[in-house]
């Protein structure tokens, strides 16, 4: 009767460790999400497989949209799946939680809109360079000056 008892438990204490070996290998195994960056049209830019609470790398180069007659597009971000919310950069996309497809963003802007933009650059160039050359002039007339007031 002992040896009976003594090979159940033995039998059992078997089948917990297996159980227990079972149960500790599948919390082991990490849970992914499939992460993937599409342009504008659709077509896929990258695709990954991220494990959760891991973020995405961002897809190499910047994606660009191609001038369709006068109106020129400039990146804007990428747009969510699961919360629409636009992201300015692949590294501010928010870590994996579930599966999502980010998708490519784009400003359109017409060609007054960029003839505003090289103007208003243009100036600004100018002004800044006005702006040094003032600042060059006010140093050269400030060392005049103190030369002068050693002088005399």
């Amino acid at each position: 009767m002992k040896k009976i008892i003594a090979v159940l438990l033995a039998v059992m204490m078997l089948f917990s460790v297996m159980a227990v070996a079972v149960f500790a290998a599948d919390g082991d195994t990490a849970v992914t999400y499939l992460i993937v960056f599409k342009d504008y049209d659709g077509t896929t830019i990258d695709t990954q497989t991220v494990e959760e609470g891991q973020f995405p790398r961002q897809p190499a180069g910047v994606p660009s949209r191609p001038a369709e007659g006068d109106t020129t597009y400039t990146f804007t971000g990428w747009k969510s799946s699961l919360d629409e919310k636009i992201y300015k950069a692949a590294a501010t996309v928010p870590a994996a939680t579930a599966d999502t497809t980010y998708t490519a963003t784009y400003q359109a802007k017409t060609p007054e809109e960029n003839d505003n933009v090289t103007v208003l650059g243009f100036l600004a160039t100018v002004f800044s360079r006005i702006n040094r050359i003032f600042e060059q002039f006010t140093k050269y007339f400030q060392d005049m000056k103190n030369w002068l007031d050693k002088v005399f």
